[in-house]
């Protein structure tokens, strides 16, 4: 979705939706309104990517693949692009909900209720008013980023409403969910002598790594899902899978489960029917073996840098890796001078470094 994006427009009051590929109309009427926030946007999508390669640096598919801005990501309906739609959609949003803590948004600002003070007992040897919790801090706007990121990138599958359409949308909403699930409140204290005569305290988003975590796991226990004969509703495949360790396995299935995924004609089919959980990630296609594709869709394996003999095991794909060693210079025995200066020696280093072949 965002490994195109151009570079950031130094105006806050202006975002050229015009150099942003994949945009539907209803998306440029957007764009058009709100530049700042899309500035927001357009940042957490690239570092939402930015987060998938680091995700899975250490596996054979590498979040490699090139994205555009908000239009429809190519390639297979599978868990991989599962976790691309929902890191993008929590990143977005991610980026925004900030933003509007910041100010930096015309059309929203602090998150959060109103202002709440919580008296408790005064910290021992204080002669004045009872210790203060004052919800006073500017909290992220989670709900209005939630909601400004949901009419904003899902536009795009409500052009057609297919079976991808509907997965897309179901991994969007699972982004912005595991978003909202994970803000925390953070709290500082204002005192004489350190005392916590007063606290400030203020609800914030998790930072972007931890989301990207959270969706990770996601991923791993991602549902394989096919599309009932209502054309509106995802339900359990049959054959459901899941992706673990980097690799499709089989769900083993009881009697029970069979049953509850029987797909039978008639006005309870959907109640008979396993529907997908709304709290997990949905795929329609198994992934392919990305030891043999050379496509689009992921780099291949030849010249990828694997950090550890285990890494390259699972990454070069039984084609082995050859190891190089580097000399690096790196500052190193640093001392502070007074005044105000910081010296350092610099030293060589060795460093090994292992690539696929």
């Amino acid at each position: 979705m965002t490994a195109q994006l151009s570079s950031a427009i130094s105006s806050p009051d202006y975002y050229n939706c015009q150099m942003q590929p994949g945009l539907v109309k209803h998306q440029r009427e957007i764009c058009a309104k709100h530049p700042a926030a899309m500035r927001a946007i357009s940042e957490g999508l690239r570092n939402a990517i930015d987060e998938c390669h680091i995700q899975f640096q250490r596996e054979r598919w590498n979040c490699s693949a090139s994205f555009e801005f908000v239009g429809p990501v190519k390639g297979a309906a599978t868990a991989e692009t599962a976790f691309i739609y929902a890191i993008s959609s929590g990143g977005a949003s991610h980026s925004l909900a900030r933003a509007c803590a910041k100010g930096l948004i015309p059309e929203c600002g602090c998150g959060g209720g109103e202002q709440t003070i919580v008296t408790s007992a005064a910290p021992e040897g204080f002669n004045g008013k009872p210790e203060q919790f004052i919800w006073a801090g500017c909290s992220d706007n989670i709900k209005f980023s939630n909601q400004f990121t949901r009419k904003f990138i899902d536009s795009t599958e409500k052009q057609i409403m297919d079976a991808r359409a509907l997965m897309n949308l179901h991994n969007n909403r699972v982004g912005r969910r595991l978003l909202a699930a994970n803000v925390r409140e953070q709290c500082k204290c204002h005192g004489v002598s350190g005392s916590c005569v007063t606290k400030t305290c203020w609800r914030t988003v998790p930072k972007l790594e931890d989301l990207a975590s959270l969706i990770k796991k996601k991923y791993q226990k991602a549902q394989q899902v096919m599309l009932a004969s209502d054309s509106f509703t995802l339900i359990v495949d049959k054959k459901e899978k899941t992706i673990l360790d980097g690799r499709l396995s089989q769900i083993s299935t009881s009697i029970a489960s069979k049953r509850e995924q029987r797909f039978l004609k008639g006005k309870n089919k959907l109640q008979i029917a396993k529907l997908a959980s709304k709290s997990e990630l949905v795929f329609l296609e198994d992934s392919p073996d990305y030891c043999l594709l050379e496509n689009n869709s992921s780099s291949g394996a030849s010249g990828r840098e694997c950090f550890s003999l285990e890494d390259c095991e699972q990454i070069c794909c039984s084609k082995g890796w050859n190891t190089k060693k580097e000399i690096r210079q790196e500052p190193c025995r640093c001392k502070f001078v007074w005044c105000c200066d910081v010296k350092c020696d610099t030293c060589r280093r060795e460093v090994i470094r292992h690539f696929c072949r």
